[in-house]
């Protein structure tokens, strides 16, 4: 059954429900984004508990899709985890190991995955207070043996202005939309975290008002890669 990102609410999502006050959450993951290159058949994440009570988080591997606007996850059956179920006493660390059921050494399309850690410590409901849960949910790529970026972006038609942009990724890695903004206006620059990835089209509509007509530009970085390039958007062509 496919499970989209709505489902899972976000990469830090938050469960309230009622139970005994708590002041604070603190877990530490490490990396947050996992990456495992194509001569491993393992990548670890470490996790730790910085709070003053236990923690037991259940982790389970999910193939990672997107449909125009909508991320897809669908159980990674090609996938290990161990541990599936993580207990972690105050101040302790633990790593969690996802490793390939076949390693591919001729991999030529990067494979994308997202790593769900959900907050399963039981709760005694007492008191009427509320208690936060979270849940994690970290990409984690397989990359390919060449790593080959291709984007195209355009303005998306929109009833009332350019306010969207399409995003083509025709390469074979992923890549992070991390700003937009209308040419000429720098002050609108728009923060945005939002994958495309390889193979995929992506529609993505930033907050900001945009006049019919305005031309975009958006900042973009390449998978494995901390540099941001600036990509002016081509205007839609009907």
């Amino acid at each position: 059954m496919n499970q989209s990102l709505r489902a899972l609410y976000s990469a830090f999502a938050v469960f309230v429900v009622l139970s005994m006050p708590q002041s604070g959450y603190a877990v530490t993951l490490m990396p947050l984004t996992l990456v495992m290159e194509q001569s491993k058949a393992v990548v670890s994440l470490h996790v730790r508990n910085d709070e003053a009570q236990a923690k037991i988080f259940e982790v389970q591997a999910f193939h990672w899709s997107q449909d125009g606007r909508e991320d897809v996850l669908e159980p990674a059956s090609d996938l290990v985890v161990t541990p599936p179920i993580v207990k972690l006493a105050p101040g302790e660390e633990r790593v969690i190991r996802v490793g390939v059921m076949r390693k591919d050494s001729s991999r030529t399309l990067e494979k994308a995955y997202r790593l769900l850690l959900r907050d399963i410590t039981p709760i005694a409901l007492e008191g009427g207070e509320l208690h936060l849960r979270m849940q994690y949910l970290l990409p984690l790529f397989m990359s390919p043996s060449r790593p080959q970026p291709e984007l195209q972006l355009i303005e998306a038609a929109t009833p009332d202005g350019s306010g969207c942009i399409q995003i083509t990724n025709a390469g074979n890695i992923h890549a992070k939309l991390v700003w937009t903004a209308p040419i000429g206006a720098p002050q609108s620059i728009t923060p945005t975290q939002r994958y495309v990835l390889a193979g995929a089209k992506s529609l993505i509509c930033p907050d900001y008002p945009a006049a019919k007509g305005d031309r975009l530009i958006a900042g973009i970085t390449s998978a494995y890669q901390n540099e941001v390039t600036s990509y002016e958007v081509s205007p839609f062509k009907n």
